[in-house]
């Protein structure tokens, strides 16, 4: 590599350090001047090869955009750490590199081939009339400063003096002959923020910056009008935006110019100055715009500058904002927001310790919410927040406008942390949601382990509690199916017995649930197995009633065995006879009060023996005791058609048993054709009735199984029954519209004349229902 050859350096400085990569023809302009050149001279651009030769295969052209890009992208990194022994004067750092690249800019936009001859000399200013910086901020800062950028504001109240210089050109640069050109124009001012006044162009960066030129614009800050004033605003806001220290030091130079806008909107922005700085964590920018903005000034949503620096969680503004000397901490935003509760809103913990140490309000509240910083934290599960407000006595039990605490927030919002925090710290665990009831009762009745496993090993949390003596959490857990839930609650010893309106508890929830393992856990903690509820069901009861074979299984399991099951059969065949002239001989199915049957079976066969014992006593038919306690089990297991679990409850190895017609009755009301089909085969009498005159089929009918209304047909059931008040079953299928029986009962011949004791037929229901079609074919 040789480094006599100028176009060495100056191309790998380039290729490092420009802001994009540049074309090889921008490349080519870009190596071929030097800083005190005054004008262009196309001779000096070297040829594309001689460019990318002198690099020493280190540079090569792209072929696919051909820009000039590094051979490799370890290159730059390598040259940087042994610049001093390869390349002299190859910059040292990143921010040198774009330095000189700007400064190069710079020149090159200097050139007398541009024509940015000044007008008037450097030394002619241009007088500006200014209207009250009031009259321009308007109600809120949000007025259009358009009227006055162009020169239409109100009445002029002072003069100023701005060393702006107007630029005339007769044509726009050839940008097809200046190569480099919108480089230059792009990327000068961005990448000179580190010039100084030493640099051997800080003449031309002055002029450059402070001229503007009425054919093409050189500048990259936008201007809202055509004054002078305009154009500093611009220049002004930025240098702010982009943190360019020494155009902002430009601007602020012209003292009386920039007072009367350092507290307007930037241009293409709704905020101030100091606001956009402080909310971008600009630290030298606010250190200048410190003494000459207002520091409590509101933008158009309330915040100060403060608010701004709060929310980004910029610490470094935040202490100079309040060592300034006249910033007001507690300034409340147009939702009543302060810069503290912002802070804890956005978990910023050093910036609340700041704004605290200078006895920031620790109780603010938001206008609609009324949260307050600690409620705000604790919902957010900033949990070093909340910890340090806490600790400087932030209040623990503050609601907000829906009765939630900071304790209900971090519930609601599963901050494990925060939670445990509070409630370490002193918070009530009993408090409430406003419409969700109280916190642990939440967390069961929604399945939320990790937060009821904390609630519930708080000391002050009483397991047992409840909403308006309604259930508990450990009821909530079983009714739920939460199985781990209700672990830690019987952990930690929550009422096991406890009850809901309607008497039932949690083991009777599990059964009728038919969750075992959910009974597997009540009943290892102890459950009575005999508990029962308003209606004397036990979870026995259930179980039978739900068909879950396993369950029952497991429940006669905790009962003793099967041969308990047997002797509780026994016990209930030895009892008195029951007949229509001795119907107090019933007594043993009533208890005294507090005398528990002899086992829970007893109770969940209870409701089906009452019932089927009635139906023999109305019939005047004596009751057969050793069929009666088998009949009154079949009837609950039968419903749902469940053969093994019938089975089960009568034993496997007793004779045949001969079914009620009670349960025939059931399985027609259920639509279950095979537990009816059993029955039948096991001796059921299929023109049974109930008390109201009602058969199988009439029940098969009304609700419409067809199924098994053409089996009960074909093992001779009656198809003109009636009831007591005369329906038949086909006036109860065409009253509810089950088109399927109808058809079936009309094909076999029922009378759609048949007349019940309100006079009506089958045939005028159906007439009445847009049904009679159907019935037409008699």
């Amino acid at each position: 590599m040789t480094f006599s050859n100028p176009y060495t350096l100056r191309a790998i400085q380039w290729v490092s350090f420009a802001a994009r990569p540049l074309h090889i023809d921008e490349l080519k302009e870009a190596v071929a001047f030097d800083l005190d050149d005054t004008g262009w001279d196309a001779g000096k651009i070297p040829q594309a090869d001689v460019v990318i030769g002198c690099g020493a295969n280190l540079v090569a052209v792209d072929p696919s955009d051909q820009c000039v890009r590094f051979a490799h992208s370890s290159i730059k990194t390598y040259l940087q750490k042994n610049s001093v022994r390869l390349i002299p004067g190859y910059p040292e750092s990143d921010k040198q590199g774009e330095l000189q690249c700007g400064e190069f800019c710079v020149a090159y936009l200097s050139f007398s081939n541009f024509n940015l001859e000044l007008v008037k000399p450097a030394n002619e200013t241009e007088l500006v009339k200014l209207p009250d910086a009031k009259l321009l901020a308007g109600d809120a800062l949000a007025s259009p400063l358009v009227r006055f950028f162009w020169g239409l504001g109100a009445s002029p109240k002072q003069s100023t003096q701005v060393q702006f210089r107007r630029i005339r050109s007769a044509t726009i640069p050839d940008r097809s002959r200046y190569k480099f050109l919108d480089y230059a124009v792009t990327q000068w001012a961005l990448q000179t923020k580190g010039i100084t006044s030493t640099s051997s162009v800080w003449d031309k960066f002055q002029q450059l910056s402070l001229s503007f030129n009425d054919t093409w614009n050189f500048h990259p800050w936008v201007v809202g009008g055509r004054s002078q004033t305009s154009r500093l605003h611009g220049l002004f806001g930025w240098a702010v935006k982009e943190a360019h220290i020494p155009l902002l030091e430009l601007a602020l130079s012209s003292d009386r110019d920039i007072r009367e806008i350092c507290n307007l909107p930037l241009v293409d922005e709704r905020l101030p100055a100091l606001h956009v700085a402080s909310k971008l964590g600009l630290a030298d920018v606010v250190d200048l715009l410190l003494p000459i903005c207002e520091l409590n000034l509101q933008d158009e949503e309330g915040y100060t500058a403060l608010h701004h620096a709060a929310i980004k969680g910029h610490k470094g503004i935040v202490a100079m904002l309040l060592y300034s000397g006249s910033t007001k901490i507690d300034i409340p935003s147009k939702t009543r927001v302060t810069p503290l509760w912002l802070a804890a809103n956005h978990g910023h913990c050093d910036l609340v310790r700041v704004l605290t140490e200078r006895q920031a309000n620790l109780e603010a509240r938001e206008g609609s919410s009324q949260r307050t910083p600690l409620s705000q934290a604790a919902s957010n599960g900033h949990q070093d927040v909340v910890n340090f407000l806490v600790k400087k006595g932030a209040n623990l039990e503050a609601k907000d406008a829906g009765g939630w605490t900071p304790l209900s927030w971090a519930v609601m919002n599963e901050h494990l942390d925060t939670i445990e925090l509070l409630l370490e710290r002193g918070a009530n665990s009993a408090c409430k949601f406003a419409n969700k009831g109280k916190l642990l009762l939440w967390a069961a009745q929604t399945g939320h382990a990790a937060i009821t496993s904390l609630l519930a090993a708080n000391p002050e949390t009483d397991l047992n509690t409840t909403d308006d003596n309604g259930p508990t959490a450990l009821w909530w857990a079983i009714r739920n199916q939460h199985l781990e839930i209700a672990k830690i609650l019987l952990e930690r010893g929550a009422n096991r017995e406890t009850r809901d309106a309607d008497g039932q508890t949690p083991l009777l929830w599990a059964a009728k649930n038919r969750h075992e393992a959910l009974t597997q856990l009540l009943l290892e903690e102890g459950a009575a197995i005999s508990a029962q509820d308003k209606h004397e069901r036990t979870a026995v009861f259930w179980a039978v009633e739900y068909s879950h074979e396993e369950l029952v299984k497991s429940l006669l399991d905790r009962i003793g065995d099967h041969k308990g099951m047997n002797q509780l059969l026994d016990f209930i065949a030895l009892q008195p006879v029951p007949t229509r002239t001795d119907p107090e001989d019933l007594s043993f199915l009533d208890r005294d009060e507090g005398v528990e049957d002899k086992t829970p079976l007893l109770s969940a066969l209870r409701k089906s023996f009452e019932l089927l014992a009635q139906q023999y006593m109305e019939r005047n038919t004596t009751v057969d005791q050793e069929r009666l306690p088998r009949q009154a089990t079949s009837m609950w297991s039968t419903a749902d058609g469940q053969k093994t679990l019938l089975e089960l409850l009568l034993g496997e190895s007793e004779e045949a048993v001969k079914l009620s017609n009670l349960s025939l009755l059931e399985a027609a009301k259920k639509g279950n054709a095979h537990s009816a089909s059993l029955l039948l085969d096991g001796g059921a009498d299929i023109h049974t009735r109930t008390h109201y005159g009602e058969t199988p089929l009439w029940w098969a009918a009304r609700n419409g199984h067809a199924a098994l209304v053409e089996l009960l047909h074909d093992r001779g059931g009656e198809i003109e029954s009636k009831d007591k008040f005369g329906l038949t079953p086909l006036a109860w299928a065409v009253e509810n519209r089950h088109t399927p029986v109808v058809k079936l009962l009309v094909g076999w011949g029922a009378n759609v004349w048949a007349s019940d004791k309100s006079g009506q037929t089958p045939f005028s229901r159906a007439n009445a229902k847009g049904m009679q079609s159907l019935l037409l074919r008699q």
